[in-house]
């Protein structure tokens, strides 16, 4: 009877490990049955062999964090998302660095510094665009830091110093890159603010791109420009490489990254039955004179441009035309210069000139 009570008792802390096995892994599951998102491919490329094993972060139960060690979080993609832990994973991951575990956050997953408690404001993610529309002359932009802190030069150490003193790893032509930041006091130290250099102009802000906390035995690392962003036709793969290597040493060799999930792309509005004006061609305008006919255009943004917008069309040019919609030129010797994406005659041409060519043709 003891013997079979013993069996009993085994048999059900046998299927219990089993369960318990299984639900781990469920939660905790690599990118199975999907590609691997760009972000995560980039940080394996990165990280080489530090990484012991790369999961897609759960969106609800245990996260399967080691007993001690290192761990990294990271976003997915450059559109914003929110990376959001339930209660139980928070208490989970605070356990683990306050066992003396080290967690490096990057991109928008340093937001989670504020659900952790060691942020007493949430930072402020969006995504930096450049080189999209007539405001960029060649479209490149930059994206990196400028070390304030001691503790700063470990975590920079090897990579390109730029004018200033900053350093840069990510960026492009054009450029879409995440960016998560501490505009106010982040209640930690901060090592590096955000650096943005745009056609070759660089500018520091206040706002904190890399703080470290503490947290009891352990350690918090927040880098709001991931080392797996953009890169810029290769030029900037060597020191995004040697930043994570960097970043790999604080965390002390090795570490288990989890990804978060990348946004669904947004669902584009559907467009009204029937737009007025409307030509089945890839692009359109309209003529209007201009001054003197405040109603028209008026009647043209209200019948028109704002129905299109809504649909999904841009505003992409903007000429000056006389009043028979010939293009305006810019005189030779005027004393202010035209602007870079003007486009008009090169030279005036009268307009009775070309009235005449039409007629003939």
């Amino acid at each position: 009877m003891l013997a079979g009570h013993r069996s009993s008792v085994a048999t059900r802390l046998w299927r219990w490990w089993w369960a318990l096995t299984l639900l781990v892994g469920a939660a905790c599951r690599p990118f199975v049955g999907t590609a691997e998102p760009a972000a995560a491919h980039a940080l394996r490329e990165r990280f080489g062999a530090g990484v012991v094993a790369l999961r897609a972060l759960p969106a609800a139960g245990p996260l399967g964090l080691p007993a001690a060690g290192a761990v990294v979080v990271a976003s997915s993609g450059w559109q914003p998302v929110r990376v959001g832990l339930d209660a139980d994973q928070r208490e989970e991951l605070r356990q683990f660095v306050a066992r003396g575990g080290r967690l490096l956050l990057l991109g928008y997953a340093a937001s989670l510094a504020h659900d952790l408690g060691l942020a007493p404001e949430r930072p402020r993610s969006e995504a930096l665009r450049w080189g999209f529309d007539a405001a960029a002359r060649s479209g490149h932009a930059r994206l990196g830091a400028m070390p304030r802190s001691a503790s700063a030069a470990a975590l920079f150490q090897g990579l390109p110093v730029a004018a200033g003193g900053a350093v840069l790893w990510a960026g492009g032509r054009p450029c879409s890159v995440p960016c998560c930041v501490f505009p106010g006091d982040p209640g930690g130290e901060v090592m590096a603010h955000l650096a943005v250099e745009r056609e070759g102009s660089l500018a520091v802000e206040t706002a904190a791109l890399a703080v470290q906390w503490r947290l009891e035995r352990g350690a918090v690392l927040a880098l709001g420009v991931p080392p797996d962003a953009q890169d810029d036709a290769g030029a900037l793969a060597e020191p995004a490489r040697q930043l994570a290597r960097n970043a790999l040493a604080w965390l002390g060799g090795t570490a288990l990254v989890l990804v978060a999930a990348a946004p669904e792309p947004p669902s584009p509005p559907a467009p009204p039955v029937v737009l007025p004006h409307a030509p089945q061609l890839a692009h359109w305008g309209w003529q209007l004179p201009w001054p003197g006919q405040a109603a028209a255009v008026a009647a043209l943004v209200d019948a028109v441009v704002l129905p299109a917008s809504r649909a999904g069309a841009d505003l992409f040019a903007l000429e000056v035309a006389d009043a028979a919609g010939l293009g305006v030129s810019w005189p030779r010797h005027d004393r202010l210069r035209p602007p870079e994406g003007l486009r008009s005659a090169s030279a005036p041409v009268p307009s009775s000139g070309l009235l005449a060519l039409a007629a003939e043709a």
